[in-house]
């Protein structure tokens, strides 16, 4: 479900789930699975975005997450064979590739992925729970967004680099991912520009003050690149 895993997969040779799966491409709006439906298998992302997220009820729902090339979806489910919670639809055209749990089980029975897959869910575990703590313990809309900006800029030398946003995700988007309310980001985008926080051009999000951001991200400067944990697609939003 990480970047990296699939690279992995693929040395595993003429015995790895990718060596077994069929490829196929899709555009915008393709739904590769929906909460409720049974886990038939493992879907691998080549190319493009997919956009997980769940709706608890009452019109609202929440995003997990957007992910891009070398991400592994629908692996927890498929191995437990429970029904998938949470809904997968591409962003943009995709390039995936299946693998069928039935072989899949037989891979991980003769023991060529089994630690492959321990590997993928244990990243889900672990980020699963950075999120937690840094994201959906605090109620501050202010810490929020800047803890998910801040999740974009890699330490380097012991402080964070700015960094350039292509800005393709709506602030909706934006809200759902991190459990506010739209309204909240616009203001929160307008207050930061006006105070040399951002520079917004060209749909071009640029992370002007750092030190500033974290200071409302109530993080150090120092703070690991684990610590925070990849709100959006690693490298680019999407």
């Amino acid at each position: 479900m990480f970047p990296g895993m699939l690279s992995d997969v693929k040395a595993l040779g003429s015995t790895s789930p990718y060596a077994a799966s069929c490829q196929s491409v899709h555009a915008r709006g393709w739904v590769l699975f929906t909460a409720g439906q049974p886990a038939s298998g493992i879907f691998i992302i080549e190319k493009g975005c997919v956009k997980l997220s769940i709706s608890p009820g009452r019109g609202r729902s929440l995003i997990l997450g957007f992910f891009g090339p070398q991400s592994v979806l629908g692996l927890p489910a498929t191995i437990l064979g429970f029904p998938h919670e949470s809904t997968a639809e591409a962003t943009k055209s995709v390039t995936v590739r299946f693998f069928a749990r039935a072989r899949l089980l037989q891979h991980m029975r003769a023991g060529a992925t089994g630690l492959w897959a321990a590997q993928v869910v244990s990243r889900m575990f672990y980020f699963t729970l950075c999120e937690i703590e840094t994201l959906w313990l605090t109620d501050s809309v202010d810490q929020k967004l800047s803890r998910f900006l801040l999740s974009f800029c890699s330490p380097r030398n012991g402080a964070r680099a700015p960094v350039q946003l292509p800005l393709d995700l709506t602030h909706e988007d934006i809200a759902q991912r991190i459990g506010v309310s739209r309204e909240s980001v616009t203001r929160f985008f307008s207050r930061s520009k006006k105070s040399g926080i951002l520079d917004l051009k060209h749909s071009v999000l640029t992370t002007v003050d750092i030190a500033r951001l974290e200071r409302l991200a109530d993080v150090s400067a120092d703070l690991n690149s684990a610590a925070i944990p990849p709100f959006g697609v690693r490298q680019t939003l999407v």
